[in-house]
């Protein structure tokens, strides 16, 4: 009996953290407000982080009282684990100068996923800002500050190379402190094609006190999650005036340059990408003219994620 009452809550409980995404906090309790959602970490895996031994011990005699009727459960969250990010810093060099500079971000170093999420870093100083810490695999990234703030990008995955990711919303807190908490599940089933788009939102809405004055702010993080085909080579076709090739060059998807320099003569420039789906072999092609200074090209990578790979093209 005492088994079954415990798979039996641990259903309900998987099903509550899994379908929750609208978040709505009201600033009565100091600590609980100072908690805020700035982001999300995305992985492959569930990350399982109630602690069901704990809330077990706490409301066993709720539970046996039950009998079998459905438990209801009226606050979880001194059950809800976190996991906490590192801050750590990187030197970088800048290439017109030399000059040597350092940035900070929060990373969750044991933990294998795509960080999404813009956490306010204080310097020594008590001068702070806004960093985005975004994996390499974010596409069309942009970030609104204001009243309404709000988190935006897109990730590209390979139809059948991956059936389930999960979005797990991450928070900063009063002291600084970033982590992260278990999240909700895209599954990926049935007939899959390129252009097939999923999104995942999440929106924390809270109110703030500023000189006696009470005014609502929201934070939304918007999560894009886009089919695509592994692309096999990406050619590149130099055309004069007259529609006549002056080049063709042909790369693998992760071996594109990070420039290009454009003929003299060029008019114009195809860009056609061949890859793979169930039906056979598919061609894209995209066109650009003096003025459109880049192409993105995209190669996939062994998690079964999409990395863009910028090219600049360099009109003379």
């Amino acid at each position: 009996m005492y088994k079954r009452l415990i798979s039996m809550l641990y259903a309900v409980i998987m099903l509550l953290l899994l379908c929750s995404c609208q978040l709505a906090r009201e600033d009565g309790d100091a600590g609980q407000a100072a908690d805020r959602l700035i982001g999300v970490y995305i992985t492959k895996e569930y990350l399982d982080l109630f602690d069901m031994e704990g809330y077990l011990d706490d409301n066993i005699s709720s539970i046996m009282k039950s009998n079998g009727h459905t438990i209801q459960i009226e606050d979880d969250a001194p059950y809800q684990q976190r996991i906490f990010a590192k801050l750590e810093s990187e030197t970088h060099i800048d290439e017109e100068t030399g000059e040597k500079y350092e940035t900070k971000m929060y990373v969750f170093d044991d933990l294998d996923g795509i960080s999404f999420f813009a956490p306010r870093i204080t310097e020594p100083d008590g001068s702070n800002y806004i960093a985005i810490g975004g994996s390499n695999v974010i596409c069309d990234a942009h970030h609104t500050v204001g009243t309404d703030s709000s988190l935006e990008g897109t990730v590209y995955i390979e139809p059948g190379r991956l059936n389930t990711i999960y979005v797990n919303p991450v928070y900063q807190g009063g002291d600084g402190r970033v982590y992260l908490r278990s999240g909700q599940g895209f599954s990926f089933s049935g007939i899959q094609s390129e252009g097939i788009f999923f999104t995942q939102t999440m929106e924390e809405k809270h109110t703030v006190t500023e000189n006696g004055e009470i005014q609502e702010e929201s934070f939304k993080v918007i999560l894009n999650v886009a089919l695509k085909y592994s692309p096999d080579s990406v050619t590149v076709v130099q055309l004069d005036t007259h529609s006549i090739p002056i080049s063709r060059e042909k790369y693998l998807p992760a071996e594109l340059p990070g420039s290009l320099a454009i003929h003299p003569e060029t008019a114009y420039v195809i860009v056609e990408t061949r890859s793979k789906s169930p039906s056979g072999d598919t061609v894209s092609r995209e066109l650009f003219e003096a003025g459109d200074e880049y192409f993105t090209g995209f190669h996939i990578r062994e998690d079964g994620f999409f990395e863009p790979v910028p090219v600049s093209l360099l009109w003379e």
